[in-house]
């Protein structure tokens, strides 16, 4: 279940939730917008009185910074308003759609809005002034969902064609797509915006890996499902629905975990979490709100007293709280030192007095399918089991490995890895025998060897020990004395080496040395962490690892030069080869670098200061990786000049050469139809233009 808090009846469906510094705004499909502060709702007015929204119509957006976007229906229209204080302010109307509006969404920091219709377009606008800033490839088909990725660098958009596009702001461009079955109603970013999930109309839910792009798409629920959003640590996904039902979803798995049945009925047509609230608004204007952290504090309690019972009671009380990373740790950890003990205890004792004793210990586990599909397991195989544990007990190894190579399920469990530590140690003593030889130590090195002999798997290893001594003695010898490159090569010609401990340690060393490297490297000490990669470098099985920690280092040296000369050209040039220093400060600080040039490009094309927009750009013309970017910015000045002059009678503009010239670059879209539309001569000038191939060659104006 879920801790309800507070529920309320408003006007119409609860279309959007949002907030500005200190209350929650809701705005139901009526138009009914409403402040709310704790308990109490502080203001409420109808905006509009036009035709009602669907009741789930995505529409309409609230953003956390207290901006309101609503799209007028039968139209192009977009209306944005602010509200703080009860103070409720018209900013801006925005007209760049040329049918209907379908979906809007404001970006989580509170950047940006962004807007998608029935002409299948997708513009971008920056916040605080709701000018355009971007104009996505459209799509063929209606826009059902959009989405920014938790930094806003990424956009995700879907459409009733039922492709979903991935769209890098930074790079200006469309880095994935995948289909779906049915019509996306909602996606979210997880995992540092590396995935995305989504949910579809029909039940399915999917998982997008931006990187890979690759999706796990299932038919997980038999509902139209409707809204999701992502657990406080990430791992799950709570899904709202047209049903009665609040599922969480394990996003590693991509399958339901737990359900919260809702008390109605009517769907969820938007949710919101804030202040570890969640916000759920129903389709008949009622509004629920649940205490997710509710019992938090009492769970880590009883989790700091190792108190599985009582944590599993307390989470079956809130399921959000089941979510929580240190809940999942915390019971896994404790299964696996408590089905240790029960398996222990059922192979002693088997009656059902024992039995129902341990099942009670083991039941608040049991919620975890897969755990208790493992109890069953045990169970049924216990007298196997038994009898592999007894054959150890009595140092009858060879029936023991004999018996988990007859039953494989042993493989997987600890007990076996417990007869390989065995066989393992037995084997480094004997070794060690063999190492200082003499006949008595011979002899004993056979006799700890002997019951090995008759197992398959380490007969040729016992063999081999016992036949190249000398080799063993050689390999102890390099080792004490550092010569890694030569044991690390005796040991590839000679893999018994392999299984000592004395290798297991010089690994072990190695893995530290890379760590130290990876240390130095960070705090910008490279040219030591160089040195000590040369020491890495004898080391056989890590030389790929060195030599990659070697170019990358070499890498990283040639980027810093690059960017303390502000040799970004150079950069961007090569930028599939630094493309791994992105989460550098270095990085960051370059991209940052151009985002204001860009931003301070657009605060001129705002101005009408077209000329200053081509000057503050002109260091970036010879910059490939921003050849998409800037023809959008170029894109849109133009359209703004043109806009801007359309009816001008006062200044002398050659319009068919203009006209010409704009869609030679940018070809005849709908939004220079749209603007040329508002005078009948312009359009009849646009409409004998045809595009002529050629590359795009910025300029300070469009007007001629």
């Amino acid at each position: 279940m879920l801790p309800l808090i507070a529920k309320y009846k408003l006007n119409s469906s609860i279309l959007s939730i949002g907030s500005n510094k200190n209350n929650i705004i809701l705005l139901d499909s009526s138009y009914h917008v409403y402040e709310f502060n704790t308990n109490t709702f502080i203001y409420t007015k109808k905006i509009f009185d036009f035709e009602n929204h669907h009741s789930f119509s995505k529409a309409c957006a609230v953003s956390m910074q207290g901006y309101i976007a609503i799209g007028i229906p039968k139209s192009n229209i977009c209306e944005i308003f602010h509200l703080e204080n009860k103070n409720l302010k018209h900013i801006k109307t925005l007209e760049w759609h040329k049918a209907d509006i379908y979906n809007i969404r404001f970006s989580r920091d509170g950047k940006f809005l962004i807007t998608g219709g029935e002409d299948g377009k997708v513009f971008l606008f920056r916040l605080p002034d709701f000018n355009v800033v971007n104009i996505l490839p459209s799509r063929p088909d209606y826009i059902s969902n959009i989405h920014f990725g938790r930094i806003a660098n990424l956009i995700v958009y879907s459409s009733y064609d039922l492709h979903n596009c991935v769209f890098n702001m930074e790079e200006n461009k469309i880095i994935g797509t995948f289909v779906t079955n049915s019509v996306v109603e909602d996606i979210v970013f997880f995992d540092d915006d590396k995935k995305i999930f989504c949910i579809c109309s029909n039940g399915d839910s999917g998982i997008y890996d931006i990187e890979s792009k690759s999706l796990n798409l299932k038919h997980n629920y038999n509902e139209w499902l409707t809204r999701g959003g992502l657990s406080k640590d990430g791992n799950y996904a709570y899904i709202g629905s047209r049903g009665n039902l609040l599922s969480y979803l394990n996003l590693a798995t991509n399958s339901p975990k737990y359900q919260a049945k809702l008390e109605l009925e009517y769907g969820v047509a938007s949710m919101r979490v804030a202040n570890t609230k969640l916000h759920l608004g129903y389709s008949d204007g009622h509004l629920h709100i649940f205490d997710l952290a509710k019992f938090e504090d009492k769970l880590q309690i009883a989790i700091n007293k190792k108190d599985y019972k009582n944590a599993k009671n307390i989470s079956d009380k809130n399921i959000s709280l089941k979510t929580l990373k240190n809940y999942i740790d915390f019971m896994d950890n404790t299964w696996q030192e408590l089905f240790q003990k029960a398996k222990i205890k059922l192979q002693e004792d088997l009656s059902n007095e024992n039995m129902s004793h341990i099942i009670n210990d083991l039941e608040a586990f049991f919620e975890d399918e897969s755990k208790k599909q493992v109890f069953s397991d045990f169970v049924s195989n216990i007298g196997i089991f038994k009898d592999f544990n007894v054959a150890i007990a009595n140092k009858d190894y060879a029936l023991a490995y004999k018996i988990a190579d007859e039953n494989t399920m042993l493989k997987q469990m600890s007990e076996f890895e417990k007869l390989e530590e065995i066989y393992h140690q037995i084997f480094e003593n004997a070794k060690n025998l063999l190492i200082n030889p003499s006949e008595e130590s011979s002899n004993k090195a056979n006799m700890l060897l002997k019951p090995f002999m008759n197992v398959a798997s380490k007969k040729d290893s016992i063999n081999n020990l016992l036949r190249n001594t000398n080799k063993f003695i050689q390999a102890e010898s390099l080792a004490k004395n550092k010569h890694f490159g030569e044991y690390f090569r005796l040991a590839e010609n000679f893999k018994e080496i392999q299984n000592t401990k004395t290798y297991k340690k010089i690994l072990a060393l190695g893995k530290q040395i890379i760590a130290t490297i990876n240390e130095l490297e960070s705090k910008g000490k490279y040219n030591k962490a160089l040195e000590l990669n040369e020491v890495l470098m004898q080391f056989i099985p890590f030389k790929l690892v060195a030599n990659d920690k070697k170019n990358e280092i070499n890498l990283r040296l040639k980027f810093l030069e690059l960017y303390n000369k502000k040799a970004y050209k150079q950069i961007y040039q090569s930028l599939d080869l630094f493309a791994i220093f992105k989460g550098s400060t270095e990085y960051v600080a370059m991209n940052n670098h151009f985002n204001q040039i860009f931003d301070s490009a657009f605060d001129c094309i705002n101005n009408n200061n077209y000329e200053m927009a081509y000057k503050i750009l002109k260091d970036c013309f010879d910059i490939p990786f921003w050849k998409n970017r800037l023809d959008n910015i170029f894109n849109i000045s133009y359209l703004n000049e043109i806009q801007a002059n359309i009816n001008n009678k006062e200044k002398v503009i050659n319009w068919n050469l203009t006209l010409e010239s704009y869609i030679n670059m940018f070809g005849k879209n709908d939004e220079i139809i749209k603007i040329c539309s508002k005078n009948d001569e312009i359009i009849k000038i646009l409409n004998t233009l045809e595009a002529k191939e050629g590359d795009v060659v910025y300029k300070p104006s469009i007007l001629l």
